[in-house]
């Protein structure tokens, strides 16, 4: 399948395993390809926020990567303090370092079916190749955390998906 990936598209596949990594994470997920897909200048960022969506918010990374401060404070543990202890103890950046990730990251299943789907769209719509839209268009057709997001940050996804659908001006 990655054959018919266009160069655009691959990139947004290895942008997510940066992301993921970048994250702390073990796997890559919907999110972390949400925010590959949502670089600065490609044609999804401009069809997200032309959506509503807003991508400031999208591709923020949290102050932990991937842990929830809000919900440990609710259970009582100060992130902040078990981070400064870490460091007293292991020195700065123990946790950071703790958390690197492997060098190669599995893609976790419902990115794997947003990437069938991805291939199914471009099939549905007689195209060749497999582009970064076909990609938002797997993601948003797929129940996943990706997709969530983009409902969170205010993303009209039928008008989105009305826009991905569009015919290309230019043909590869």
């Amino acid at each position: 399948m990655f054959e018919r990936f266009t160069y655009e598209a691959r990139i947004a596949v290895v942008g997510a395993q940066e992301v993921a990594r970048a994250r702390g994470a073990r796997q890559i997920t919907t999110t972390h390809l949400l925010v590959a897909l949502l670089s600065p200048g490609a044609e999804t960022t401009a069809a997200v926020t032309a959506a509503g969506g807003d991508v400031e918010a999208l591709t923020r990374p949290g102050e932990h990567g991937e842990l929830d401060s809000h919900a440990l404070s609710a259970v009582g543990v100060d992130l902040e303090q078990v981070t400064a202890r870490a460091e007293e103890v292991f020195g700065p950046g123990a946790l950071a370092r703790a958390g690197r990730s492997p060098k190669h990251l599995p893609f976790r299943r419902e990115a794997k079916k947003a990437l069938e789907l991805a291939l199914r769209e471009a099939v549905r719509l007689q195209e060749r190749t497999i582009t970064g839209r076909h990609l938002l268009l797997g993601l948003i057709r797929a129940e996943c955390d990706g997709r969530t997001a983009l409902v969170g940050a205010g993303t009209d996804l039928p008008g989105l998906r009305a826009a991905l659908e569009q015919p290309r001006a230019q043909s590869a």
